[in-house]
Protein backbone atom coordinates (compact mmCIF):
# COMPACT_ATOMS: atom_id res chain seq x y z
CA UNK A 1 0.00 0.00 0.00
CA UNK A 2 0.71 3.74 -0.81
CA UNK A 3 2.85 5.32 2.29
CA UNK A 4 3.95 1.77 4.12
CA UNK A 5 7.22 1.70 1.91
CA UNK A 6 10.02 -0.05 4.29
CA UNK A 7 7.82 -1.76 7.27
CA UNK A 8 5.42 -4.02 4.95
CA UNK A 9 2.53 -2.05 6.39
CA UNK A 10 2.42 -3.47 9.94
CA UNK A 11 0.05 -1.92 12.48
CA UNK A 12 0.99 -3.51 15.64
CA UNK A 13 3.67 -2.70 17.94
CA UNK A 14 4.21 1.11 17.90
CA UNK A 15 7.52 3.29 19.19
CA UNK A 16 8.79 6.10 19.13
CA UNK A 17 12.79 6.95 18.62
CA UNK A 18 14.07 10.54 18.85
CA UNK A 19 17.66 11.07 17.15
CA UNK A 20 20.02 13.96 17.36
CA UNK A 21 21.13 15.20 14.60
CA UNK A 22 23.60 18.05 14.21
CA UNK A 23 21.91 21.46 12.98
CA UNK A 24 23.92 22.00 10.33
CA UNK A 25 22.41 18.86 8.55
CA UNK A 26 19.16 19.46 9.75
CA UNK A 27 18.45 21.58 6.17
CA UNK A 28 19.52 18.21 4.13
CA UNK A 29 17.24 16.00 6.28
CA UNK A 30 14.48 18.58 5.99
CA UNK A 31 15.10 18.53 1.98
CA UNK A 32 14.18 21.97 -0.01
CA UNK A 33 10.35 22.74 0.83
CA UNK A 34 10.44 19.59 3.05
CA UNK A 35 10.33 17.44 0.35
CA UNK A 36 13.41 14.60 2.11
CA UNK A 37 11.43 14.81 4.69
CA UNK A 38 8.19 13.84 2.71
CA UNK A 39 10.39 11.16 0.63
CA UNK A 40 11.27 9.82 4.19
CA UNK A 41 7.59 9.63 5.64
CA UNK A 42 5.95 8.51 2.12
CA UNK A 43 9.07 5.73 1.80
CA UNK A 44 9.04 4.59 5.50
CA UNK A 45 5.30 4.89 6.39
CA UNK A 46 6.36 6.08 9.65
CA UNK A 47 5.28 10.03 11.21
CA UNK A 48 8.97 11.83 11.20
CA UNK A 49 9.13 15.48 12.59
CA UNK A 50 12.27 17.28 12.78
CA UNK A 51 12.51 19.33 16.27
CA UNK A 52 12.44 23.64 14.71
CA UNK A 53 15.46 24.61 16.85
CA UNK A 54 17.50 23.24 18.98
CA UNK A 55 16.39 21.79 22.27
CA UNK A 56 18.42 20.88 25.20
CA UNK A 57 22.21 21.51 26.53
CA UNK A 58 23.58 21.07 23.15
CA UNK A 59 22.62 24.38 20.83
CA UNK A 60 24.08 22.28 18.15
CA UNK A 61 21.75 19.47 18.18
CA UNK A 62 18.36 19.34 16.83
CA UNK A 63 15.77 16.28 17.46
CA UNK A 64 14.13 13.87 14.71
CA UNK A 65 11.01 12.55 16.39
CA UNK A 66 10.14 9.27 14.56
CA UNK A 67 6.79 7.69 15.40
CA UNK A 68 5.12 4.32 13.88
CA UNK A 69 4.95 0.21 13.84
CA UNK A 70 8.49 -0.68 15.28
CA UNK A 71 9.41 -1.95 11.76
CA UNK A 72 8.54 1.58 9.95
CA UNK A 73 10.22 3.05 12.88
CA UNK A 74 13.80 1.03 12.22
CA UNK A 75 13.30 1.76 8.21
CA UNK A 76 13.07 5.81 9.06
CA UNK A 77 15.85 5.77 11.24
CA UNK A 78 17.93 4.26 8.35
CA UNK A 79 16.45 6.33 5.86
CA UNK A 80 17.60 9.87 8.13
CA UNK A 81 20.99 7.53 9.23
CA UNK A 82 21.36 7.77 4.96
CA UNK A 83 21.12 11.00 4.80
CA UNK A 84 23.22 12.13 7.42
CA UNK A 85 26.11 10.21 6.11
CA UNK A 86 25.08 11.36 2.64
CA UNK A 87 25.61 14.82 4.08
CA UNK A 88 28.60 14.01 5.92
CA UNK A 89 30.61 12.83 2.99
CA UNK A 90 29.98 16.24 1.31
CA UNK A 91 31.24 18.11 3.77
CA UNK A 92 34.31 16.14 3.88
CA UNK A 93 34.35 16.83 -0.29
CA UNK A 94 33.86 20.39 -0.44
CA UNK A 95 36.81 20.63 2.81
CA UNK A 96 39.08 17.98 0.74
CA UNK A 97 38.55 20.21 -2.51
CA UNK A 98 38.90 23.67 -0.32
CA UNK A 99 41.98 22.23 0.80
CA UNK A 100 43.42 21.64 -2.38
CA UNK A 101 41.96 25.13 -3.68
CA UNK A 102 44.12 26.77 -1.04
CA UNK A 103 47.39 24.67 -1.59
CA UNK A 104 46.95 25.48 -5.68
CA UNK A 105 46.86 29.23 -4.35
CA UNK A 106 49.60 29.48 -2.06
CA UNK A 107 51.62 27.35 -4.33
CA UNK A 108 50.76 29.28 -7.44
CA UNK A 109 49.95 27.27 -10.73
CA UNK A 110 51.90 24.26 -11.79
CA UNK A 111 54.61 25.05 -14.33
CA UNK A 112 52.88 24.04 -18.02
CA UNK A 113 54.89 23.54 -21.31
CA UNK A 114 55.56 26.66 -23.20
CA UNK A 115 53.71 28.67 -20.66
CA UNK A 116 55.34 31.76 -18.24
CA UNK A 117 55.03 33.56 -15.23
CA UNK A 118 55.29 37.30 -14.91
CA UNK A 119 55.13 39.95 -12.63
CA UNK A 120 53.83 43.44 -14.53
CA UNK A 121 54.10 46.39 -13.36
CA UNK A 122 51.25 49.17 -13.89
CA UNK A 123 53.23 52.30 -13.82
CA UNK A 124 52.21 55.49 -12.35
CA UNK A 125 55.42 56.81 -14.56
CA UNK A 126 56.12 55.86 -17.57
CA UNK A 127 59.52 54.82 -17.54
CA UNK A 128 60.13 54.67 -21.58
CA UNK A 129 60.03 58.39 -21.07
CA UNK A 130 62.29 58.35 -18.13
CA UNK A 131 64.96 56.36 -19.09
CA UNK A 132 67.18 57.45 -16.25
CA UNK A 133 64.93 56.04 -13.25
CA UNK A 134 65.20 52.62 -15.59
CA UNK A 135 68.14 50.71 -13.77
CA UNK A 136 66.50 51.98 -10.14
CA UNK A 137 63.17 50.62 -10.86
CA UNK A 138 63.58 48.21 -13.62
CA UNK A 139 63.10 44.73 -11.94
CA UNK A 140 61.01 45.64 -8.87
CA UNK A 141 58.95 48.68 -10.60
CA UNK A 142 58.50 52.01 -8.30
CA UNK A 143 56.77 52.39 -4.68
CA UNK A 144 53.84 53.87 -6.50
CA UNK A 145 52.96 51.12 -9.35
CA UNK A 146 50.46 48.24 -9.37
CA UNK A 147 52.49 44.78 -9.56
CA UNK A 148 49.93 41.89 -10.80
CA UNK A 149 51.04 38.47 -10.86
CA UNK A 150 50.13 36.60 -14.25
CA UNK A 151 50.25 33.06 -14.92
CA UNK A 152 49.75 30.62 -18.18
CA UNK A 153 50.96 33.55 -20.70
CA UNK A 154 52.49 32.25 -23.79
CA UNK A 155 56.53 31.88 -24.10
CA UNK A 156 56.09 35.12 -26.58
CA UNK A 157 54.67 37.76 -23.81
CA UNK A 158 57.78 37.14 -21.54
CA UNK A 159 60.11 39.74 -20.59
CA UNK A 160 63.33 39.18 -22.53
Amino acid sequence: AAGDGGCGGALVGLATLVIDIPVKHAGRVIGPRGSSLQDIRRESGARVEVSKEAKGDDPDIRKVRITGPKECVQYAKGLVENVLQAAIASDAEMAAQAAQAAARDSEGPPPSEGLVQESIFIDELDLAYRRDLWPQFEEAGMPSDTELFVSGLPVGCAEP
